[in-house]
């Protein structure tokens, strides 16, 4: 019985989106290695250099650079836009980085509460979709309690996602008109 359980808990450890994501803490700075001159084998490693007025995310086999817009409250389409003139996209959240971002985003001043996440669905009740292709499950690490809700207070479809203050910014579907804060992400 104890060997059966066990195994469970060590299946569901590999099984689990948490795997790895405490594993690695972001890091901003890396430290060229050189090769050896002769003999052995060397490894040299990448300098990642973001470009003025983004900062990097580097943990768990993921490597991006990201700014916050937290001054211009934009709707989905104006934030995409935006990004976009920048070489880069709106924020794909992941299950590593969401969690380095949601605490970051709590801590962003400005007159933007809630940023846009590169996330929308075509219908109520669909997942939703990543600008990046994956697909966000309806559940823990990301939704806020009762989200996805599908509908406004209005009835209105909500069909791109937040990172929520109201929600401790967790995520919240939203009418993609609303003004909000934003994302960037850019890959190297």
């Amino acid at each position: 019985m104890i060997l059966r359980t066990l195994l469970v808990l060590l299946a569901l450890l590999i099984l689990s989106p948490w795997t790895n994501c405490f594993i690695g803490l972001p890091a901003v700075i890396y430290v060229p290695v050189p090769l050896p001159e002769s003999g052995g084998i060397g490894h040299t490693f990448e300098v990642f250099d973001c470009q003025s007025g983004y900062s990097l995310y580097s943990a768990n086999f993921e490597e991006f650079c990201y700014r916050f817009e937290s001054q211009a409250c934009k709707g989905f389409l104006d934030a995409q836009i935006d990004c976009r003139n920048e070489g880069s996209t709106i924020y794909a959240p992941s299950t590593c980085s969401y969690l380095f971002f949601k605490g970051l985003a709590a801590s962003q001043g400005g007159a933007c509460q809630n940023f846009w996440v590169g996330a929308q669905t075509t219908a109520r009740g669909v997942p939703f979709q990543t600008v990046l292709g994956g697909t966000i499950p309806n559940n823990a690490p990301f939704w806020g309690p009762g989200e996805p809700s599908g509908v406004d207070g209005f009835g209105d479809v909500e069909k791109c996602a937040t990172m929520s203050r109201a929600h401790n910014y967790f995520m919240n579907d939203d009418l993609c008109i609303y003004p909000h804060g934003f994302i960037c992400q850019r890959f190297n």
